[in-house]
């Protein structure tokens, strides 16, 4: 039998993403509902290289260990009880990422294990679903730094789902765009991520594309307006990505600079899908890993 989290019970949950970790810190309601009350995210490029060695790197490694051991201790000063997180591409695929997941666990006391594609799907509709008008037709890309999980929904409900190894630190890595990127570059990106997604099975049109991940986030930035938008304005978002360097787009969008140098790539991966769903709006959204793992804790199913 499933029993809910004990209510006013706080739990902390960790997105470890091939780009950033990030953390969420939410209370459980009476319901077995979670609401979020306070978040942290470094860019830790945990993923930088892997593709090429098959293996994180050591500094990559120390880095995002001392961001969970920072954020542990912040979470429990916050009162969480609980400590969950669950880590993607970048771990999934390496050979040594079993051993930084025992190491994790062992030294900073978080409940962590690495998810299946499958189940990142899952947690990130779960999580997005919350956020967002669900009624229509949306396809979603959520675009981490090493997998893009592709989504189509038709009134709330999930039609398809997939994990690709495509993102946006490893299209940069496969493709060194330079400093201001390259448009050109830019664009061979873009048309390399559409002919990747190509054989997967989206609507001739879709409503809306729903942008997620910290690509949906730091686009909104760049844009002359609030979402939604044309795609027109993703167009040019891109284009302008390419007359500034990582330092002064980061300046100008206040994220930190390894994030600034990865952006055009997801920018450019957003553009993919919208090649093939021909989408009327887009929109961008937070992920939704973090909002559905707190779902599933104060639920009592995790």
């Amino acid at each position: 039998m499933i029993q809910p989290a004990e209510p006013g019970s706080i739990i902390a949950v960790f997105d470890i993403g091939s780009n950033s970790v990030k953390m969420s810190v939410g209370r459980c309601g009476d319901d077995g509902s979670s609401r979020e009350f306070a978040w942290r995210s470094a860019t830790t490029r945990l993923s930088a290289g892997v593709d090429r060695t098959g293996r994180l790197a050591d500094d990559r490694m120390e880095t995002t260990f001392a961001a969970l051991e920072e954020m542990a201790i912040q979470a429990r000063a916050l009162g969480a009880c609980r400590l969950i997180a669950v880590a993607t591409e970048a771990v999934r695929i390496a050979a040594n990422g079993s051993t930084f997941l025992e190491r994790v666990a062992t030294d900073t006391g978080i409940s962590i294990q690495a998810i299946p594609g499958e189940r990142e799907v899952e947690l990130t509709f779960l999580g997005l679903s919350r956020s967002i008008d669900r009624n229509g037709t949306m396809v979603v890309a959520d675009i981490g730094g090493g997998s893009t999980e592709i989504i189509v929904a038709v009134d709330g409900e999930m039609v398809s789902g997939i994990s690709l190894p495509i993102g946006s630190g490893r299209i940069t890595d496969e493709f060194p765009p330079g400093d201001p990127p390259d448009f050109e570059i830019l664009q061979t990106m873009r048309q390399t991520i559409r002919e990747r997604i190509g054989p997967i099975d989206l609507p001739a049109q879709s409503a809306r594309l729903v942008v997620g991940g910290g690509t949906g986030e730091f686009l909104g930035r760049l844009l002359p307006r609030d979402f939604p938008v044309p795609v027109s304005m993703i167009e040019h978002a891109l284009k302008a990505t390419s007359t500034v360097t990582a330092v002064e787009l980061s300046r100008r969008i206040e994220i930190n600079v390894e994030r600034a140098k990865v952006l055009p790539a997801g920018i450019a991966a957003a553009l993919a899908v919208a090649d093939l769903s021909h989408p009327t709006l887009v929109i961008g959204a937070p992920s939704g890993i973090r909002a559905g793992l707190l779902r599933l804790a104060c639920s009592g199913e995790i």
